[in-house]
């Protein structure tokens, strides 16, 4: 198949078969080093003057109205859930005071800074090469402890997504959500 992303497809099957490991040691490390640097961007993208908006649902039709909205406006629309789709004791489910109505939960922030710190400084859509751009762009921004738990929230939930079981032969809407979970990243993915 031409332009397949194997990383994609290795992706999406250790993503498959990686347990849901909130406790492991490495991952709460992670977890940790990787909320403090989200929570930097929140704040200084706030403190440049984006305004974060919670959605109870999905905001934009398309990345292009997401982009948009962000360049033109300085806003962003993002769907906030309150952690209502993640396990119970997910490192995302963390209560945070951020400073925004309707952002309670550290989940929550992360889906706006990424959009941002990975979408809208990459230029990735949402589709599978665009997500690939967006994680590689959020992650030079991040120190490689950070790496881990980046590559569980974007890069190996959106393999899966994309890619596992056939997902690619379905058209994008009906493509199943990847579980939340958090768990060891393999070491190929690192870097």
């Amino acid at each position: 198949m031409k332009g397949l992303d194997h990383s994609a497809l290795w992706s999406a099957g250790l993503y498959d078969m990686m347990p849901h490991q909130p406790d492991h040691a490495f991952v709460r490390v992670s977890y940790a080093a990787f909320k403090r640097v989200v929570i930097q961007q929140w704040e200084e993208l706030r403190a440049g003057g984006i305004t974060f908006i919670a959605s109870l649902d999905d905001p934009y039709g398309n990345s292009a109205e997401m982009m948009a909205d962000v360049i033109d406006k300085m806003q962003l629309r993002v769907y906030a859930d309150n952690g209502v789709t993640l396990p119970g004791d997910h490192p995302m489910k963390e209560h945070v005071d951020s400073g925004v109505e309707g952002f309670d939960v550290f989940n929550d922030i992360f889906r706006g800074v990424h959009d941002i710190m990975g979408h809208v400084a990459s230029g990735g859509t949402f589709g599978p090469n665009g997500e690939k751009l967006a994680w590689e762009a959020h992650r030079s921004t991040m120190p490689p402890l950070a790496y881990n738990a980046l590559w569980c929230e974007t890069r190996g939930q959106n393999a899966w997504t994309n890619f596992a079981h056939g997902h690619d032969k379905l058209p994008a809407p009906e493509r199943p959500y990847g579980e939340q979970k958090s768990g060891l990243m393999p070491a190929l993915f690192a870097s």
